[in-house]
């Protein structure tokens, strides 16, 4: 039993390695596939107006809207090892379609590249994995040590977007983002078939120690309960229903929370979006400049991410939601005020707030409400909802004004909405806090 317990633990190590890798890869995948960055910056150079980039960019953004929910629907009805393959598939699906879109590029900006490059990135935006990465993470460590394991993804974020500022630099050109989508959908694909395969190790291994051990105590004909099964290996589950879910989703907290990760999701997507155009039309906007920009973001979510279980349980969701919202408005106000492109640097660090917080308060918080048999459904919601909603009206909204006022009136108007709509979940957490009767 000794050595069956010391190769348990052997491979929960290697199931928390593989965890950080998948987070880590994931966060590097979103840095170089997001139609966001990079990318506008790519296809501003080749001549696309900044309509036609706004309309490109919301498009990709929304059509998680629709699939993204889908998937973790399919998702919460498959076992655990089918999601982990169908979570390898979409991953490499998504590169090569985006891989696809890089011959367009030849002969931009005519209409023809442009309907070439917005179908199949269209596809690949289609290719949803969040809310299932969420659910897999959350099924392998739980809520308390969601946070540890998620502040990867902003590492491997701020990774490949140095990483790809700096090559994007020493090659004079920014398509290659477009080889890097394939490599790393290889890596994730890689990398979830290794998880899959430490977990099925550690239950066989978990079953032997435990017939070893039913030799020594008396037998008994029970089956063993879900909280006897080792992590990641859940028995059967209560399948999830579509009344069940319309049951949950109605719920008034539930759509409060919805709203306001619109709201957030709609300034964030404002300033991924729109961040890098700004900056190139300054002095010292280079590609470098961007990348050190992605870096400074991150070294302010991990602290927010390490300690995220406890804050959330000390503040609760929607006081942190306000306040994240006031920080954005800080933040986007501080870019429409900056002469130099090295100056969003401060300002990028406010990341940790306006993104890392809310996004692990909304996580945490829906996890706890939400039926188990509902989890990647509801993950992926939010993830739609936030990316997909928010980021997408975003992308539409800001190519608008961007196009008819310039950068500098559009990152104004949006830190404006952002302070209107921190007053929301303020007014709402002050309403909860009165005293009955």
């Amino acid at each position: 039993p000794r050595g069956s317990m010391g190769i348990c633990r052997s491979h929960g190590r290697f199931q928390f390695c593989s965890l950080v890798l998948l987070e880590f890869f994931s966060g590097f995948a979103w840095a170089v596939q997001r139609p966001q960055g990079f990318f506008v910056v790519l296809l501003e150079q080749h001549g696309f107006s900044g309509t036609s980039l706004g309309v490109l960019s919301a498009l990709c953004l929304l059509t998680p809207t629709l699939t993204g929910p889908g998937v973790g629907w399919l998702a919460d009805h498959l076992a655990p090892a089918r999601r982990h393959r169908l979570f390898a598939a979409v991953a490499v699906l998504k590169s090569t379609l985006q891989m696809a879109a890089w011959p367009a590029l030849g002969f931009a900006p005519n209409a023809g590249s442009y309907w070439w490059i917005f179908t199949f990135m269209c596809l690949q935006a289609a290719c949803s994995t969040g809310g299932m990465l969420t659910e897999i993470t959350l099924r392998f460590v739980g809520k308390e040590a969601y946070g540890k394991v998620r502040l990867w993804g902003g590492i491997g974020f701020a990774f490949g977007s140095f990483f790809t500022g700096l090559l994007a630099h020493a090659l004079g050109s920014y398509g290659v983002i477009f080889a890097e989508s394939m490599f790393i959908g290889v890596a994730l694909a890689c990398t979830v078939f290794c998880l899959a395969h430490a977990s099925h190790n550690e239950q066989l291994l978990t079953a032997s120690s435990a017939g070893i051990d039913l030799t020594v105590e008396a037998p008994s004909s029970a089956p063993p309960s879900s909280n006897d099964l080792p992590n990641g290996s859940a028995g059967e589950t209560t399948r999830p229903s579509s009344r069940e879910l319309r049951r949950f989703l109605l719920t008034p907290r539930v759509m409060i929370i919805l709203v306001t990760v619109i709201a957030m999701g709609f300034c964030e997507g404002i300033m991924q979006t729109y961040t890098y155009v700004r900056l190139r039309h300054l002095p010292h906007g280079t590609s470098t400049v961007m990348g050190l920009s992605a870096v400074c973001m991150i070294i302010s979510e991990v602290p927010f991410f390490y300690y995220a279980e406890p804050i959330v349980k000390r503040f609760g969701i929607l006081p942190i939601l306000s306040f994240a919202l006031f920080c954005a408005a800080l933040r986007q106000a501080w870019i429409s005020a900056i002469w130099d492109a090295a100056w969003v640097l401060p300002g990028e660090l406010l990341h940790g707030i306006t993104f890392s917080i809310a996004n692990a308060a909304v996580t945490l918080s829906v996890h706890d409400m939400v039926p188990p048999q509902l989890e990647a459904t509801m993950q992926s919601i939010i993830g739609s909802c936030w990316v997909g909603v928010g980021q997408g009206s975003a992308s539409w909204l800001g190519g608008l004004v961007l196009h008819r006022y310039g950068d500098q009136r559009l990152f104004q108007c949006s830190a404006l909405l952002a302070l209107l709509a921190a007053l929301g979940p303020f007014s709402v957490a002050i309403c909860d806090k009165r005293p009955r009767g």
